[in-house]
C-alpha cells in the first residue's frame, strides 16, 4: 500500500516537472526571498525538537534510560514513516526499543499511544 502512494507521489511529480512549463517555475522559484526559507525551516524545526524532547520525557517516565542522539534517531526513524494512515508507520519504534535497549512492546506501547493522543488533541484545540 505505502509502495503504491509513494510511486503515485511520484509518478506526479514526474509528470508535472515534464509537462508545465519549465522556464516559467525556474523564473518563480528565483523570486523566493531567502529568508522567508530560512525562517519556514526553523518553523518546522522547532515543533519536531519539541516533539523530540516530549518522547524522551516520556521514555524516562517509564523508565528507558536512553541518550539524546539515540533518541534523536528513533524519533526520525518513526517520522519517515508519517505518510503511513494515521502516522501508525511510527509503531517501527518499538521494533527497535525493542532491538537495541531490550524494552517489550508492551511496556513501549503506551508511549506511542500517548503521542498520537497528544498529536490529536493539538489538533482539536487548534
Amino acid at each position: 500500500m505505502t509502495h503504491a502512494i509513494l510511486f503515485i507521489i511520484t509518478l506526479f511529480s514526474v509528470s508535472f516537472t515534464t509537462y508545465s512549463n519549465v522556464n516559467q517555475f525556474i523564473k518563480q522559484l528565483q523570486k523566493i526571498e531567502v529568508s522567508f526559507i530560512f525562517l519556514i525551516l526553523f518553523a518546522f524545526t522547532i515543533p519536531i525538537l519539541i516533539k523530540e524532547l516530549r518522547q524522551l520525557c516520556f521514555l524516562k517516565q517509564i523508565g528507558i534510560d536512553i541518550d539524546f542522539k539515540r533518541n534523536i534517531l528513533i524519533y526520525f526513524t518513526g517520522l519517515s514513516m508519517l505518510v503511513t494512515p494515521g502516522s501508525m508507520g511510527q509503531v517501527v519504534k518499538w521494533h527497535f526499543l525493542l532491538k537495541y535497549y531490550g524494552e517489550p512492546v508492551s511496556k513501549t506501547l503506551p508511549v506511542v499511544t500517548v503521542e498520537r493522543y497528544h498529536d490529536v488533541l493539538t489538533l482539536f484545540t487548534l
